[in-house]
């Protein structure tokens, strides 16, 4: 499944900006650095970077101070990645 979304915010600049858009794709194979879109039941849907992985538990985090921080975020459910980013799309 391949979902296009426009980035909001500027948690992960300068890899992605605020206005770009992000093609995912939905996959297994977590790897740290992966760039993955999760719906989180706090933050909502966001865009983050995989920190670590520990079985299945992951630590995200943003690119730049603005950012949420891993701890702010939590240990994140696999579960609750939707996709991967295959491709960004600069605007």
């Amino acid at each position: 499944m391949i979902q296009i979304v426009k980035i909001q915010g500027c948690s992960m600049e300068p890899a992605i900006n605020e206005g770009d858009y992000g093609i995912f794709y939905r996959f297994s194979k977590l790897q740290p650095d992966s760039i993955v879109l999760v719906d989180h039941p706090r933050y909502g849907r966001i865009v983050k970077s995989v920190r670590s992985i520990d079985g299945d538990e992951l630590k995200l985090e943003g690119a730049c101070t603005q950012s949420l921080t891993t701890e702010q975020l939590g240990t994140i459910p696999r579960r609750w990645v939707k996709a991967g980013l295959i491709k960004r799309i600069r605007c």
